[in-house]
């Protein structure tokens, strides 16, 4: 319990606001089913239909992904370019790894101090 921690850490700065257990699983039950927990499962079917029907996009126009890197290259990937991408200095470890994974040359920049935006001319 919170109470029993050590009084620095009493206060919480984010407390998750998630479903019981008991509405959890249903949904644990129907992935355990089908053997698909994440990738092509049930679920993830599911919230790519909802994402379609809510943004009013064409069919096979929405891949969900396992994480942000891999998302971000597929991203990369569906541009068909190749070269230079420019990223803030200031960015994701992965980041890079996902331009590269996709092909690219990730070039760092930092920011310019005025206008706090990414810019060639930091280069």
């Amino acid at each position: 319990m919170i109470e029993d921690a050590p009084k620095p850490y009493r206060h919480r700065l984010v407390a998750p606001d998630l479903p019981s257990p008991a509405e959890y699983l249903p949904l644990l039950e129907e992935c355990h089913q089908s053997g698909l927990y994440s990738n092509f499962g049930p679920l993830a079917r599911r919230l790519e239909a909802r994402l379609l029907a809510a943004f009013g996009a064409p069919e096979q126009s929405c891949v969900t992904c396992s994480n942000a890197t891999s998302g971000l290259s597929a991203a990369l990937l569906a541009t068909g370019r190749t070269g230079p991408v420019l990223l803030p200095a200031f960015t994701f470890p992965a980041s890079l790894g996902a331009v590269r994974a996709a092909g690219m040359s990730p070039i760092v920049a930092d920011v310019d101090p005025n206008s706090w935006t990414l810019s060639g001319d930091r280069l």
